[in-house]
Order: structure tokens, then sequence, then C-alpha cells
């Protein structure tokens, strides 16, 4: 796809796009949706250790790269769920009321599953950023030993809101880092 575009991008320049995927609002309501978030990716990569150790030997004072891992996926929100990663923008409004049951009918949210974030919940969906893990490379359950595993990798998928650089949001992204 990119050696296409590259190929036409005099062909294909244009002033607007329409993107014919979105869903509409509700059913019977159709929906015109001027703007969605974009998306940058990365794949980080914690290492802890140049070999695998012993947990009885060396557990305590050195921490494994799953841990480690841990620790700074969790900066990636606050306690409420909120993004945490300065410089990304946002808008805690939305244009449109989205009812919670409905959402949490919609989505499939177990009970007592916390919704995250604040501001209306619209806003959460697409006028604010949004930050998820939707990669894991660690030791297996099957596969786990008393050893401290020196690297762990995951993928973090960042959702932008409209208008952001995606270059800039990278770099903000890798600053957070």
């Amino acid at each position: 796809f990119e050696n296409f575009l590259t190929k036409y991008h005099k062909q294909l320049e244009a002033d607007y796009i329409i993107v014919t995927d979105s869903d509409n609002w509700k059913p019977g309501k159709p929906a015109l949706t001027s703007s969605l978030r974009g998306v940058i990716d990365a794949t980080v990569t914690v290492r802890m250790t140049d070999h695998a150790m012993h947990s009885g030997m060396w557990g305590g004072p050195v921490l494994d790269s799953i841990t480690a891992a841990s620790h700074l996926i969790s900066t990636f929100h606050n306690d409420a769920g909120e993004v945490a990663i300065a410089g990304l923008g946002g808008s805690k409004s939305a244009d449109v009321v989205y009812d919670e049951a409905e959402f949490r009918a919609e989505a499939g949210l177990l009970e007592g599953v916390r919704i995250a974030g604040s501001g209306d919940l619209a806003s959460r969906m697409w006028t604010q950023p949004a930050v998820s893990i939707i990669g894991l490379d660690a030791t297996s359950v099957a596969h786990s030993s008393n050893t401290i595993w020196p690297e762990t990798k995951f993928k973090v998928s960042v959702r932008t809101v409209p208008g952001t650089d995606g270059r800039e949001a990278m770099a903000t992204l890798e600053r957070h880092i």
C-alpha cells in the first residue's frame, strides 16, 4: 500500500478523504463522522540483565523485566484511568451524550468493571487520547520457572486526538518512556 501511495501521490492529493467504515451513532440514526482519532504505536523493550538468573539467588535486589515493564506501563494512566502522558492534548467534552448503561451493554463490560477516565463518556472515545497495551512478549505460564527473565517487550498503541501530528505524538510518547 505504501508503494501505491508513493507512486500515485500526485493523483491522490485531496482536501478531504471519506472513510466509510465508521458506525452509525445508533441503530436507525445515520451519522456523519467529521473526525477520527489517529494512531501511533511503538514496541518497547525493557532489558534488566544480560542473561536469565535464578530467582532464589538474585531475586529481591534484581527486578525481573516483566515487573520493570509493568511499572513503566502503569505510568501511562493515572489512578482514575486518564491518560497520564503529558502533551497528548484532547478535550473532556463532546457534542453528543453517550448513556453509560447503553455504553456498558454495547461494550460488553462485565459487572463491576469501572469505566476509565473522566469527562463526557463520548469524549473518552473521540476527543481524548487513549493508550492500550496491544501485545506483550514475556515468559509464558506454561514455560515459567524460578528464573528472573532478562527482557520483556510490549507494544503500546496510542489513539491521538483529532488534529494531532503523529510525529509530535510519537516524540511525546518517547519523552514519557
